[in-house]
């Protein structure tokens, strides 16, 4: 990486312009090529990478709570809402049915329109299909309701896998995953407890936190601002900046 910089500031020189990127020297690799998971934490903590992991911890948590809290207690809210055990076990499967829709759909338009638009379409029709699960008093509601909620929590898993390594640096992008999917396993463990506890208060109270979950989710991507669509993963060079070495922003910065 360092040999990269070098070689690029002395174009920039030959051109008569500055580089407009700053040193990778911060960033130091073990003797195997790889960087040590705590150098990698202390390197995420500051700048735009303290942001990004930040961020996209929240939306893994909210994410995995509106998801399991649903997938986990769905028969007893299925019972509870007047569905006998065999219809309320058809219910589950048709909606888990559902999922492979929506992860081929969401297969189809992460390149098209672009990660960030998906995810935050997804975290939005999550909101509204659960918020409509929770409104609905017939049966019919309920399991279209449920079709499209399942339907859009499987795209929005599939793009979440998609898009959270991409906005991190190769030295990065594994600890930033590991992160990102221990902070969903707690977040799986909390609503297993918390989900029945607000079901025995109220199915509507139950839902409603898991459509507050999913908001979140959308919020947190309208906040991050990066999206790596089409765009070649390259390596970061070092500092606050973190500008992406690309053929695009070479040519701008030269």
């Amino acid at each position: 990486m360092d040999e990269c910089y070098e070689v690029l500031s002395k174009v920039a020189k030959q051109n008569g312009v500055k580089l407009r990127v700053d040193s990778p020297s911060e960033i130091t690799l073990g003797n195997d090529g790889k960087m040590p998971f705590w150098k990698a934490l202390s390197a995420m903590s500051r700048g735009v990478l303290r942001w990004r992991i930040l961020f996209s911890s929240v939306h893994w948590f909210a994410l995995s709570f509106g998801f399991y809290g649903v997938s986990v207690w769905q028969p007893s809210i299925f019972e509870k809402r007047g569905f006998e055990p065999q219809a309320s076990s058809m219910a589950v499967f048709t909606s888990v049915a559902c999922q492979l829709p929506g992860t081929l759909s969401a297969a189809y338009l992460v390149d098209r329109i672009g990660r960030r638009v998906v995810l935050i379409a997804c975290s939005i029709g999550c909101c509204l299909f659960v918020s409509a699960f929770a409104l609905a008093r017939t049966p019919s509601l309920m399991l279209l309701a449920n079709w499209f909620l399942n339907f859009s929590t499987a795209a929005l898993w599939a793009v979440t896998y998609t898009f959270t390594p991409e906005i991190f640096p190769t030295w990065s992008r594994t600890s930033a995953m590991g992160i990102c999917s221990f902070v969903a396993r707690v977040s799986g463990i909390l609503v297993s407890a918390i989900g029945g506890a607000l079901l025995e208060t109220s199915v509507d109270w139950s839902l409603g936190s898991y459509a507050v979950a999913y908001a979140v989710c959308a919020v947190t991507n309208m906040i991050i601002g990066v999206d790596m669509t089409r765009a070649p993963l390259s390596d970061v060079i070092g500092g606050d900046n973190l500008r992406l070495v690309t053929l695009d922003n070479l040519s701008n910065s030269l």
